[in-house]
């Protein structure tokens, strides 16, 4: 409350234009790499593995280790 009135409305979204560009990229590497991991687990896992829901779940998790690991030092350069 008081930001909104010493700087005005406007100044709660000054870091949003940073934001959008870190995020951005991060949903694409994201939903691009789940994308890309499924497709290979369909490919070489479904017949050995019946249960679609392992696969997905385990995509999931692929991806999330290769965002952490892109992402991460990015954060920290923008936390510091």
């Amino acid at each position: 409350v008081n930001i909104v009135r010493s700087e005005g409305l406007l100044s709660l979204y000054r870091g949003l234009p940073m934001v959008l560009c870190m995020q951005a990229p991060r949903g694409w590497l994201k939903f691009g790499t789940n994308y890309s991991i499924q497709h290979i687990a369909y490919e070489h896992v479904q017949p050995y593995l019946a249960n679609a829901t392992v696969i997905h779940a385990l995509c999931g998790f692929t991806t999330g280790i290769i965002d952490g690991i892109i992402v991460s030092p990015f954060e920290m350069i923008k936390v510091r």
